[in-house]
Parts: C-alpha cells; sequence; structure tokens
C-alpha cells in the first residue's frame, strides 16, 4: 500500500476508507425540516423549494414558484441547499453549488445592486 488509492476497499454496500462509509452511490445529504433548497424545475433551470421531510434518497418538498408538494428521488434528480446571503465573492457563499452561484449573479447583476462585476477568489466574473 503506497498511495492512498491502494488503501480503499470496495464492498457492496459502498467504500471504506478508515472510519469513513462512503456510500457507492453517494451518500445522502441530510436535510433538516424548513431548509432552503434548489430544486431542478421544468421551466427555469432551478426554483427554489422548502423541505417538508427527508426519507432516506426520498426528500419532499414544497415547490416555492407553484406551491405544490413534490417527492424527489435524490439518486436521480438534484438537490443543493440554498445560500442565506447574496456576497461579493462567491468563494464566501455558504454552500457553493450549481444554483447558489448563478442565484448570486443574477441578483448581483439587479438593481438595487446592480453590480456586473463579482468575485470568484482572485478572479473578476463581469456579467
Amino acid at each position: 500500500m503506497n498511495n492512498f488509492m491502494d488503501s480503499v476497499i470496495e464492498d457492496e454496500e459502498g467504500m471504506n476508507v478508515g472510519n469513513i462509509e462512503i456510500d457507492s452511490v453517494g451518500a445522502a445529504d441530510s436535510y433538516s425540516q424548513s431548509e432552503a433548497v434548489w430544486i431542478e424545475g421544468s421551466e427555469c433551470l432551478w426554483v427554489p423549494a422548502t423541505v417538508i421531510r427527508q426519507e432516506n434518497f426520498k426528500i419532499i418538498v414544497l415547490d416555492s414558484s407553484t406551491g405544490l408538494e413534490k417527492e424527489i428521488d435524490m439518486e436521480f434528480s438534484d438537490v443543493h441547499k440554498q445560500s442565506e446571503k447574496i456576497v461579493p465573492d462567491l468563494a464566501l457563499l455558504s454552500h457553493i453549488n450549481e444554483p447558489s452561484i448563478l442565484n448570486n449573479l443574477r441578483i448581483r447583476s439587479l438593481p438595487p445592486i446592480h453590480s456586473p462585476y463579482t468575485w470568484a477568489g482572485n478572479v473578476l466574473i463581469c456579467l
């Protein structure tokens, strides 16, 4: 065992790395009741939603765009936590994911902020 990959042991239930167990499909994120999340939308790429409950890889949310409850199988659909704040540097987002980045850029480009400039670490993004 000369490198990290030599120490990875795969089995039918997942991979064990030391004391850390990782599910082979991808660990289900844990979501709290009333937590704000992004879900895949039908017309928009991402829409905001609120978690009602979670059961393993299934999550029940209230879709903010339609007001309807949706059951989402997280093995086949993406669910991302929302960042709480709009920030001038994307590295400061509490949850760095595609919908949070796109939402941050969209909000910063609209009035009253109306700033076409946003940082991503030491890279300046201009819209």
